[in-house]
């Protein structure tokens, strides 16, 4: 048994919720003390192209992301087909038992090359074109295989709440998702039931139904695969304050107490969410010692005083940086966020 050592991919779609799902699963295991590190990947679309999120969870601190995973966590095809073969010996597949039977060509967003190297891969391997065919190479490597009954499980969450439209109930997949992995992992429910009250803080309807979606998933998943995975995750008692941050944030604040105080940005991820964080938290408390003119000695007494940031979106990335520029030169410590362009 492999204690507080994971691993753990989710993936699907972008725009399906990939990203909040990695982060209640990520703030549920730091509730419970241990350390993460995540490392999302997406494409530059709006919507519909694969994304998606490592996180790595241990009882020490982690430096950085590696490339296997110990457990993924999927409701899509195209997701197995991407990652499953990076999954380690005895490592686990948690995933939608429906899509089995797609064939790889029928997978929309799969680009020509992936394609055609997975089939070749398979045919070498004497097997078919479908998922299934995938997973079962997975098997013969001694990975194991968790099938979710994802639509049974929703018209469990229905007949409970009252709640009948499909539009609503396939919005909860990802929690689902995240919610087997706990259960399997054997990490105590009420870290994940306050990472989903958290992230979703401003949403009580949002909670409450994603907290029932996680409760019946949990459940299900002690009810038939309870003892059958050799990683475990395990509350860790601390004293240690910690932080549950973005990168993203963590670069803001350190631009706020580095003393910027003119941002200009074009959105485009992950300035925008760069920015739009900088926006909410445009004040800051800063701290001055008074200096003695004569002795050139400074005070041991603090003044408190409260300064802010102005952060304004350009119509493009040029104007943004030139808005820059000019406060720069106006004597403010001003920066610019972009990606790519």
């Amino acid at each position: 048994m492999v204690k507080n050592d994971l691993n753990w991919l989710i993936g699907g779609a972008q725009g399906s919720g990939v990203d909040s799902s990695a982060t209640i699963f990520a703030r549920a295991c730091n509730y419970a003390g241990l350390h993460v590190f995540g490392k999302r990947e997406y494409y530059s679309n709006i919507m519909g192209e694969h994304s998606y999120y490592v996180v790595g969870v241990k009882d020490n601190p982690i430096r950085s992301s590696v490339e296997y995973v110990d457990l993924i966590s999927v409701y899509d095809a195209e997701s197995i087909v991407r990652h499953v073969r990076s999954i380690v010996r005895e490592g686990g597949v948690i995933y939608d038992s429906r899509i089995i039977n797609t064939k790889l060509k029928d997978i929309p967003t799969l680009d020509e090359r992936l394609l055609i190297d997975t089939e070749q891969y398979l045919r070498n391997k004497g097997l078919g074109n479908t998922v299934q065919d995938m997973l079962e190479d997975a098997k013969r490597k001694s990975v194991n295989l968790y099938p979710m009954p994802y639509s049974e499980l929703l018209k469990q969450v229905s007949s409970k709440s009252g709640e009948s439209r499909i539009s609503i109930l396939s919005k909860m997949t990802n929690t689902m998702a995240v919610a087997a992995s706990l259960s399997l992992l054997r990490l105590d429910i009420n870290k994940l039931k306050e990472a989903i009250s958290e992230t979703f803080i401003k949403k009580p309807k949002v909670v409450e139904m994603n907290i029932l979606a996680a409760q019946i998933t949990y459940d299900f998943v002690a009810e038939n695969y309870s003892g059958r995975f050799n990683h475990r995750l395990e509350s860790v008692a601390s004293s240690d304050k910690k932080i549950f941050l973005q990168g993203s944030q963590a670069v803001a604040l350190g631009k706020l107490l580095g003393g910027c105080r003119f941002q200009s940005y074009y959105p485009i991820s992950p300035s925008t969410d760069e920015s739009t964080y900088l926006e909410s938290h445009n004040t800051i408390d800063t701290f001055t010692q008074e200096l003695d003119k004569k002795s050139q000695v400074r005070s041991p007494m603090m003044n408190m005083s409260q300064d802010s940031i102005i952060v304004t979106q350009a119509e493009d990335e040029i104007a943004a940086i030139t808005m820059a520029t000019g406060a720069s030169i106006t004597g403010t410590r001003a920066s610019t966020s972009t990606s790519g362009p």
